[in-house]
């Protein structure tokens, strides 16, 4: 979370399906503080919330919630919750940014809300077919927003699990963005972007097209007054989200983009595709700027950039003058 503890899964080493662990540990001591779970029971997935208040770990057999600030140098510890989940197997899961809630997906497509400080579900949500895109928070935590198999977008509170609005879109809904206001959907639906009141469900402005082009992904920027889209053949678009009208285009140089991020600036935009290739470009003219390879990581105000491509080899760039 604040680069002292790191969460790290190791695997026992066998063939097949392999059980595997989460270990807490201090970064800088490089040493285990604590096995999180019961031995032999299997982690599907393990998230320490951004403040490192809580660690949430999620397996077929249960739920459960570990204070890290109390965790002993053990090989087992006790968590604060426990919550069993028989039948459930979680195959992803997604806590909230305020750390209250926790969507989980279990492979037979059902969907659960729960509270994080007891376990408790809040909601069953509707089952859907595997491979249905995954539910999105709004940055405050408070919402989230789900596609259905019925066609129908759903927003609800993560709070209450109360439903908040919900709209039908003609051919479903196959992606979903909520802008960091909570007041703005993007419903992304082949070649077309929704853009939606987020507690109304209205329309907001007129569908956003692509020209039959399938958009792969879709993003707002902070300030929530711009929407970025990309297709797969690597096209990029910017939007204003109050008029609908596109501001500005640019083809990318790679494709099939599945990330776009809004840089600091006013010029800036990371993208990634389902490769796993990142590139930082300039949205003025779709000039490339950075394309860090291997292990990568930033400053907050993304000034510079290192990246490393091997054991003996570092670089560090500057986005902001494209050294």
């Amino acid at each position: 979370s604040d680069a002292r503890r790191l969460l790290l899964m190791a695997a026992d080493g066998r063939d097949g399906e392999l059980p595997f662990e989460w270990r807490y540990l201090w970064a800088q001591a490089e040493t285990s503080l604590a096995v999180l779970g019961q031995p032999g029971e299997r982690n599907i997935r393990a998230v320490i919330d951004p403040d490192g208040e809580s660690i949430y770990t999620f397996s077929p057999e249960r739920f459960a919630r570990w204070n890290p600030m109390t965790i002993p140098g053990e090989i087992t510890s006790t968590p604060l919750v426990s919550v069993e989940t028989p039948g459930r197997n979680p195959r992803e899961a997604l806590v909230s940014p305020d750390g209250r809630s926790a969507l989980l997906g279990a492979a037979n497509g059902q969907r659960d809300l729960i509270e994080t400080s007891t376990g408790r579900v809040l909601d069953m949500l509707p089952a859907v077919e595997p491979g249905r895109p995954p539910f999105v928070y709004s940055e405050d935590g408070r919402r989230f927003a789900y596609g259905n198999d019925d066609r129908t977008l759903r927003i609800q509170s993560s709070q209450t699990a109360r439903t908040i609005s919900e709209v039908t879109l003609p051919n479903g809904v196959e992606q979903v963005a909520i802008d960091n206001t909570a007041s703005r959907i993007a419903a992304i639906n082949r070649d077309q972007v929704h853009l939606l009141n987020a507690a109304s469900g209205e329309p907001a402005v007129q569908p956003l097209r692509h020209d039959l082009l399938d958009v792969t992904a879709a993003t707002f920027d902070r300030p929530a007054l711009r929407l970025a889209t990309a297709t797969m053949d690597g096209q990029v678009r910017i939007w204003d989200v109050q008029t609908g009208r596109m501001t500005s285009t640019f083809t990318a140089p790679i494709r099939s983009i599945e990330t776009i991020r809004f840089g600091p600036t006013e010029d800036l935009m990371h993208l990634r595709n389902a490769r796993g290739t990142d590139i930082f470009v300039n949205m003025q003219d779709g000039r490339v700027v950075a394309e860090p390879t291997g292990a990568w990581s930033m400053t907050s105000d993304w000034s510079l950039l290192a990246s490393s491509d091997g054991p003996l080899r570092m670089k560090i760039d500057s986005l902001q003058d494209s050294k």
